[in-house]
C-alpha cells in the first residue's frame, strides 16, 4: 500500500499503474471525475472502482447514462446521498496476455 499527496486528478494509470480499487470521493464537476474515470477503464489499469458523483442540485441524466455506458458499471442512490450519486465499475478478469 502507497500513499501519494497532491491531487486526485494528477494520479493517472501510467503513474500510478494497476490498482485493485480505485476510489474517488473528490468534490468535482461530474464531467471531469468521468473523465478520470475513462482515463482508468480505458487502460484496463484498475479491476474495481467505487465513485461518489456529485451534482450541485438536480441530477443530469445525460452524464447518468455516459457512467452507465462504461461496460461493468452500475449506480446506486444512498441513503446518506443528497446529491450525489455512488458509481461501481468492476472490470473484467485483466491477465497479462489480455495488457
Amino acid at each position: 500500500m502507497e500513499h501519494c499527496l497532491g491531487s486526485g486528478f494528477a494520479m493517472t494509470p501510467d503513474l500510478a499503474g494497476q490498482v485493485d480499487w480505485l476510489f474517488s470521493d473528490m468534490i468535482c464537476y461530474p464531467q471531469r471525475l468521468f473523465t478520470l474515470v475513462s482515463q482508468w477503464v480505458e487502460a484496463r489499469a484498475m479491476k474495481h472502482a467505487l465513485c461518489t458523483i456529485k451534482f450541485q442540485s438536480e441530477a443530469d441524466h445525460n452524464m447518468i447514462q455516459r457512467f452507465l455506458s462504461l461496460p461493468g458499471s452500475s449506480i446506486r442512490h444512498l441513503a446518506c446521498n443528497k446529491h450525489e450519486l455512488t458509481w461501481y465499475w468492476e472490470g473484467p478478469e485483466i491477465t497479462e496476455e489480455g495488457k
